[in-house]
C-alpha cells in the first residue's frame, strides 16, 4: 500500500466537482455568481482536447519510466533493505517531479485549464510523499517510518483522489465533444 504511487483507487472521485466541470465543458448555460444573467459557455473544441491528450502523453511516458523505481521501492521495502528503499524512493520522487515539470508546460484553455490543475495536484503530492519516504528511509528512524499512516498515507490518498478527478473530468469533456480518450487515461496512475 505504501508504494501505491500517484493513484490506484479510482472510486474516490468527488462527483460534485466532476459534474460542475462537465457542465461547463459541454457548454451548459449557468448564471454567473453575481446574480446577473451572464452565462458561461465552453469554447473548447475537439481538436483542442485531442491536442491536450497528445501533450499529456509525454507525462504518461515519464510515469511509465518511473515505474522501475517504484517497483524497486516495493521490492526493497519487502526485503527490509532501508538503504535500497531510500534510493528507490528518491529516484521515484525525481521521476514524478520530472512528470510534473512536463505537465506544468501544458497550458490549455478553459475548461481544460481547470481540469489540468487536478493532474498537477496529483503529481505535486506524489513528489511530496515519495520525498518524505526517501527522507525517512535515509534517516533509518523507525519512529518516522511507523508514522507513515499519518504522514505519507493521507497525501497518497489525496493524490489518488486528484488523479481520479482529472481522469473523470477529462473523459467527460472528451465524450461531450465526441473525442475518444487515450487508452491510458484511467491507468496512467498505475506507474508503480
Amino acid at each position: 500500500a505504501i508504494a501505491a504511487g500517484c493513484g490506484g483507487s479510482h472510486g474516490a472521485t468527488t462527483h460534485t466537482h466532476a459534474q460542475t466541470t462537465h457542465r461547463a465543458a459541454t457548454g451548459t448555460a449557468e448564471q454567473a455568481g453575481d446574480g446577473s444573467d451572464t452565462t458561461i459557455a465552453s469554447v473548447t473544441g475537439g481538436s483542442q482536447v485531442r491536442a491536450y491528450f497528445r501533450h499529456v502523453s509525454a507525462v504518461h511516458r515519464q510515469l511509465v519510466v518511473t515505474r522501475r523505481s517504484t517497483h524497486a521501492l516495493t521490492v526493497a521495502i519487502s526485503a527490509r533493505d532501508g538503504y535500497a528503499a531510500a534510493a528507490a524512493a528518491r529516484r521515484a520522487a525525481a521521476g514524478v517531479h520530472q512528470a510534473l515539470v512536463i505537465a506544468k508546460r501544458i497550458t490549455p484553455k478553459e475548461p481544460l485549464r481547470t481540469i489540468h490543475t487536478e493532474l498537477l495536484a496529483n503529481l505535486r503530492l506524489g513528489v511530496a510523499y515519495l520525498t518524505r519516504m526517501a527522507n525517512d528511509l535515509e534517516s533509518q528512524d523507525l519512529q518516522r517510518i511507523r508514522r507513515w499512516p499519518k504522514t505519507v498515507m493521507p497525501n497518497l490518498r489525496r493524490s489518488e483522489r486528484w488523479y481520479a478527478e482529472w481522469a473523470t473530468n477529462s473523459a467527460a469533456l472528451a465524450a461531450s465533444l465526441g473525442v475518444r480518450p487515450p487508452h491510458w487515461l484511467h491507468t496512467m496512475d498505475r506507474w508503480n
